[in-house]
């Protein structure tokens, strides 16, 4: 079974839409954290401010039968933001509503 991190696969130069459309089918969970740049230079920032296509993943994932959760990931304290855990996990749940997700 997979626990998608889609964060992970982007700052290694991977392709997440590759692992949904190859795994789809074991996904069990997914995290839903942005990411930018490639390792070793690079951060996790707000949803929707990095390489991330969340709109096309969450599409590839519910073609794929995942209708589980989302769960928006929280490292601020680790990338020094401004905002705290609450508003942080608010504007990551007002950026997927936005998807219409």
């Amino acid at each position: 079974k997979v626990n998608f991190d889609p964060s992970h696969l982007i700052v290694q130069g991977e392709d997440p839409a590759r692992l949904v459309a190859e795994h789809g089918p074991d996904i069990v969970h997914v995290h839903m954290k942005d990411g930018a740049g490639r390792y070793p230079a690079f951060t996790f920032p707000l949803l929707g401010q990095g390489a991330i296509d969340f709109a096309g993943l969450v599409k590839d994932l519910r073609g794929a039968g995942y209708d589980g959760v989302l769960s928006v990931e929280y490292e601020a304290q680790v990338y020094g933001f401004r905002e705290t855990g609450d508003e942080i996990l608010v504007n990551g749940r007002n950026y997927l509503k936005d998807l219409t997700i």
